[in-house]
């Protein structure tokens, strides 16, 4: 085996346990992430006492739509583009300027 062939070996087994590791990691951080949101929903619902049964059930019981799902994060992204224009986005500005500019051509246009 050639020098240049070695080293390019270690540096995809390298490459290879740097992905495990960051693999590894991303698993810690998802579990920390549950932990943390289970331990919050526990406590804001007031229902540490509760059996799991019982806390399975509540939860299921008020478990979100698509449709609600598909709203909240409606509601999100036109709640982050008026932020943005209210904050200065110059980007944002352009683009909802760009878009009115489109919508008032097609007016002038349909009113001819």
């Amino acid at each position: 085996m050639k020098w240049g062939e070695k080293m390019s070996k270690n540096a995809i087994n390298n490459i290879d346990l740097e992905i495990k590791k960051l693999k590894e990691k991303k698993k810690e951080l998802i579990a920390k992430r549950e932990r943390e949101i289970g331990a919050y929903l526990l406590k804001v619902w007031n229902i540490e006492d509760k059996t799991n049964e019982a806390i399975f059930k509540l939860i299921d019981e008020h478990k979100p739509n698509n449709n609600n799902i598909k709203s909240i994060n409606d509601k999100n992204n036109h709640n982050k583009s008026i932020n943005n224009i209210k904050n200065g986005d110059k980007n944002e500005q352009n683009r909802q300027a760009g878009f009115k500019n489109q919508t008032s051509g097609r007016e002038e246009k349909s009113s001819k």
